[in-house]
């Protein structure tokens, strides 16, 4: 699911109290990898930076909250590309988390760039190992995870990819930047 308010969808999760809201931040460095966290409580269980949402707190704020207690990254070295959606994801099993959440996690999900800027600084307690990868070599460490949640993060990660491999996305106001995209369409074309 995607909706254009994001802070509304929070909201709307902790009234209702089924999918607890999570922000993620698929963050690339200045080399074009992306960062992966592994779990210091679940061994193998590689992600995203990630975190909840508290009650109450901006979906953007939990964002840069959540990277500068795990990694250690301020938000002044990130630039934020774009919000790229969310998606309820249920629990695998039928439980009531201890904060009251009862089907599964709703994720927000978030595309960043780090300038490189600051050393990172790992939160031992929530992170046992990083990595930064080149996109192709981020199948192999989603591989403990349940299908599910696999198949969540690759969607988000696609988008990311399509940024990186064809820049920003790019508006269509008047007929004038129409007829500039079908010449370079066009152009691109005739090269293969």
């Amino acid at each position: 699911m995607t909706v254009a308010d994001p802070n509304e969808l929070s909201r709307d999760a902790w009234n209702k109290k089924e999918y607890r809201p999570v922000a993620v931040a698929i963050i690339a460095d200045p080399k074009g990898r992306v960062l992966l966290v592994e779990s210091a409580k679940k061994g193998h269980d590689w992600s995203f930076p990630q975190g909840g949402i508290d009650e109450n707190e901006s979906v953007e704020d939990a964002l840069f909250r959540e990277i500068k207690e795990e990694v250690g990254i301020d938000r002044v070295n990130l630039v934020l590309h774009r919000y790229l959606g969310a998606e309820d994801l249920d629990a695998p099993s039928k439980r009531i988390d201890k904060r009251g959440f009862t089907k599964g996690k709703r994720y927000f999900f978030f595309d960043l760039s780090w300038n490189g800027h600051g050393a990172l600084k790992i939160n031992r307690e929530e992170i046992g190992n990083y990595a930064w990868l080149q996109l192709a070599d981020i199948p192999g460490f989603f591989s403990s995870l349940r299908a599910e949640k696999k198949h969540l993060l690759f969607r988000f990660l696609a988008k990311v990819a399509v940024r990186k491999a064809f820049g920003e996305p790019v508006t269509m106001s008047d007929k004038s930047s129409l007829d500039e995209l079908r010449r370079g369409l066009k152009t691109v074309a005739d090269d293969f």
